[in-house]
Parts: C-alpha cells; structure tokens; sequence
C-alpha cells in the first residue's frame, strides 16, 4: 500500500507539472495529498458517476465551495451531461442547449484556465445565485486532459469568505488534467479498445446514429454515416444480430482483401446513449476462406437455406452446396449448423446488409 501511494504521488507530480514547491510555504497544506488522492481516483475501477463525485468531495479540501458540478459538454448534440453535483445544488441548468451556448461564448469549451465566476462577463446559466451580493462567487474550470480534449467543466460557487485565491486558481489549473482524467467517459472505451488485436481506425457510436472519435484511432469511409458498417453495429440492430465481430471487403463485394469490425457494447461507463465502439482492424487468420465463403458464411449466420442463398447470390444450388462443403472442412464443422456457429464466434463472415439483399457494401 505504502508502494503505491508512492508510485500515486510520483505520478500525481508528473503528470500535472507540479513540484512540492508548487503550494508555497504551508499556505496551501496537504495539497500534495490532494494531487495524489486525483490520481487514485483517476485511476481507479469506480464507474464514471462514483469517479466525479469522489472528484468534488476531494476538491473540498481545497476550495470550501457550497455547490458544485461536474458536467460534460455532450459532443454529438448541443447540450451539458451532469456526472455530479454535490452541496446546496439544484441541478444543472434546465436548459442545457441554451447553458451550452453561453459557455461557448464565454470560450469555457476550450482548453484554458480556472476562472472567478464573478469575473465572467456574463452569469453562467442555470448555475446562477441570485441571492448572491456582488455577483456569483466562486470558480469554473474547463476539465482538459492531458491528451488536450475538453470534457467539460468543474464549478464550484463558494462564500465571499472562501472565494479562491490566485494561488488556489493556479494549482486547481495544474490539477485539472488529473481531474478530467478521472471525469474521462471514454477512459473504460479506449482501455477495451487497445485490448483488441491491431485495431487502428475507430467511432463511439450513439443510440441515435451520431458517432464521435476515439482518441487515438482513425476516421474511415466505413465508419462515416450512412455506413452500412455502423448500419450493422447500431445498437437496435445488435439487439437483434448481436454480431460482435465480422468482416467487410475493402473494396466491394468479391474483394480479395478485407478488414475486421469488432464491437465493443455494453458501456456502462458512457453517458452518450447506449454508445458502442466499432473499431476496424487487420482481418486476421480467415482459414483458408475465400471472399465468396465469407459471403455465404455470413448468410449461413444469418441461417438461409441453400436456395436462398443461391438467390441472393445468382449462383445455381449446386455451387452454393460445394461452397458450404468447403466452409464445413476449413472450419471443422461436422453441420452447417456448427459451421455457421463457429464462424460467427470467430467473426469469420461477410454479414448481409438488408433482409432481402446479398452481402453488399
């Protein structure tokens, strides 16, 4: 435990630029503690929602606020995701468009520093206190990380008494990275996402269609509306094929080169609309399987019979037949029914891309 306090400390510090001297002389006490304890909480296993609050209790300790938030900006609509709030705090704002503009023209959606809230040119709506004498006092700090995208915000309304220091607003500007490392609702995505073999190019996709990028992969043709690639992994769809993983030719039906969509569902730890993740990779071993075998794996997925599939592909019976017999052997599948299984567990098939059309891109 001790070690990796340790190691926590020494991460808080480099990460964030900061040196023990950053505080001062005692002024600002146990504010190395406050780094480190960031740091755990960025790190740690928590879901998204526990990460922020423990975020804004730990925050306490070094601005006395009597309410505070921590929002995301939504990237696929104009409007504020509330992750915590925390002390005398009614909620966000009840409309999140119009409190998504007015941060846009004060710049709080762009990388920046902490600032007073009583020193904006405008009050922020919907975090207002009208009671207050002299304007809004405490701060709002554009949540950056430290890969640079910006998230959110952090605002905490304070006393006149506690109003923060220059100094405070330095070090909460040093500690923000760390802050919205731990507010990141992409962090649980981008740790799965490296986890799958090659993986290069890929899109958060949103219930309602709109998609957003990953940090650290590629845009793609495929993975640009109206894409029959994210047609495929659309969650209503995947409801009904649940396909985790298949293939796509690279250029056009009968292409001899293909890449993997793998998609990863279940994101629990997004607050962007049952989003998933699909991600395009290398294809991988295919087994020996032809591109026409991949076609008609995925329509043995789909469970068509010999007929169908001859239809759908203009070939006779007869060659649809020899093809499945082939699939059979270099899957060692003993049943067109366990051939078709495997395939769908090794993402070894071109899916059909419509009820009552061949396998199309």
């Amino acid at each position: 435990m001790i070690a990796l306090r340790s190691k926590q400390r020494r991460d808080a510090l480099s990460i964030g630029r900061i040196t023990d001297s950053t505080w001062g002389d005692g002024v600002l006490t146990g504010s190395v503690e406050i780094a480190v304890e960031i740091g755990g909480i960025a790190s740690s296993i928590d879901d998204l929602g526990t990460r922020a609050m423990a975020l804004l209790r730990c925050l306490r300790r070094l601005i006395r606020y009597r309410a505070g938030w921590v929002v995301l900006f939504d990237p696929v609509r104009p409007g504020l995701i509330p992750l915590a709030v925390e002390g005398r705090a009614g909620g966000v704002a009840p409309d999140a468009s119009a409190a998504r503009g007015e941060v846009e023209r004060l710049g709080l959606d762009r990388p920046g520093s902490p600032r007073l809230l009583r020193e904006l040119p405008v009050t922020l709506h919907g975090w207002a206190e009208p009671e207050a004498e002299g304007g809004a006092e405490g701060v709002v700090a554009p949540l950056t990380t430290t890969d640079g995208r910006c998230l959110g915000l952090l605002i905490m309304h304070t006393d006149a008494q506690h109003r923060p220091t220059e100094q405070v607003l330095n070090l909460l500007g040093t500690l923000t990275p760390m802050a919205a490392n731990a507010a990141d609702p992409l962090r649980t995505v981008m740790t799965t996402a490296r986890s799958v073999p090659g993986a290069w190019a890929g899109v958060l996709l949103a219930g309602d269609g709109a998609t957003m990028a990953l940090p650290g992969l590629a845009g793609h043709p495929l993975l640009t509306p109206p894409s029959r690639v994210l047609a495929l992994a659309a969650p209503a769809e995947r409801d009904r094929r649940s396909h985790r993983s298949f293939l796509v030719p690279v250029d056009g039906p009968g292409a001899a080169e293909h890449l993997r969509v793998t998609v990863i569902e279940s994101l629990a730890d997004t607050p962007y609309q049952r989003g998933v993740a699909v991600l395009l990779g290398p294809a991988g071993d295919v087994h020996g399987l032809t591109p026409r075998e991949l076609e008609i794996a995925g329509l043995l997925v789909d469970g068509s019979s010999n007929r169908r599939i001859a239809a759908a592909l203009h070939v006779t019976e007869r060659t649809v037949a020899a093809h499945v017999e082939h699939i059979l052997v270099k899957l060692a599948a003993s049943t067109r029914t366990m051939a078709a299984l495997r395939a769908h567990q090794l993402g070894l098939f071109v899916p059909r891309t419509s009820e009552s059309c061949a396998p199309g891109w």
